[in-house]
């Protein structure tokens, strides 16, 4: 069995220049476009239809039979032709009302152990790229890498710049911005709980498995890489969608 290893008993060692992190079953407990969502559809701000279409999404996810392109396309949607500073707001509320209580309270003391000793730290998700930069700003973290869409006359249009941050396309983004500092991914630590990131694990020299789907966690066992338990939340118990 691989070692469940307290977040806080010890970093790689050397320790890596730059240390990655997944968001969501990671560092947070839940989904955190799901969540904001929900939380919107509450308050009437988003309508029912992109609301189930991402709960369907979502499902087709955890069974390995969905597009991510897709899945990004459709949860922007309702927000093409919104100003920046409106998503900003929005992710700002959201952030504050269904996801901080969920950040990983491990998770937040390994943030702050790799930024002690010297590494970047970087966040690297398939959400929202305004929630991230949230979640950046609160921990303290270098960077947030998320699939970029552009602006045109400072409105989000459906333009997506460069790949999808999922899969391959995870590694790519990582892989520059890696370069972007002068190093190399070997180099570097990566941080995440589900399988689909099994390319940017195999990519980097320290992988960890954080919360491990059942795919990830054998294969966290055959490659002896270690495995990490968070449950305890900011909230303690987490609220209710």
């Amino acid at each position: 069995m691989p070692r469940n290893t307290h977040p806080m008993s010890e970093l790689p060692d050397p320790v890596p220049p730059i240390a990655y992190f997944d968001l969501d079953g990671t560092l947070m407990d839940g989904y955190s476009a799901v969540l904001a969502g929900l939380y919107l559809l509450r308050r009437g701000r988003l309508g029912l239809p992109p609301v189930f279409l991402s709960l369907v999404h979502m499902a087709r996810y955890h069974l390995r039979i969905t597009n991510y392109d897709q899945i990004l396309r459709d949860g922007l949607a309702p927000w093409i032709g919104r100003r920046r500073d409106e998503l900003q707001d929005v992710s700002r509320e959201c952030f504050d009302r269904v996801v901080h209580d969920r950040l990983y309270r491990d998770g937040i003391e390994l943030v702050g152990r790799y930024r002690a000793a010297g590494s970047r730290v970087a966040l690297i998700s398939s959400t929202s790229p305004f929630i991230l930069e949230e979640v950046r700003r609160h921990l303290g973290c270098a960077d947030a890498l998320a699939t970029d869409f552009a602006f045109e006359d400072d409105l989000l249009t459906d333009r997506m710049l460069g790949p999808a941050v999922f899969a391959e396309g995870k590694v790519e983004k990582a892989a520059a911005h890696a370069h972007s500092h002068g190093v190399e991914l070997r180099e570097c630590a990566f941080h995440t709980d589900n399988a689909s990131d099994l390319p940017l694990l195999e990519a980097v020299g320290h992988s960890v498995a954080v919360n491990p789907d059942r795919k990830l966690r054998r294969h966290a066992v055959r490659r002896r890489w270690p495995v990490l338990t968070f449950s305890q939340t900011l909230g303690n118990s987490p609220p209710r969608p």
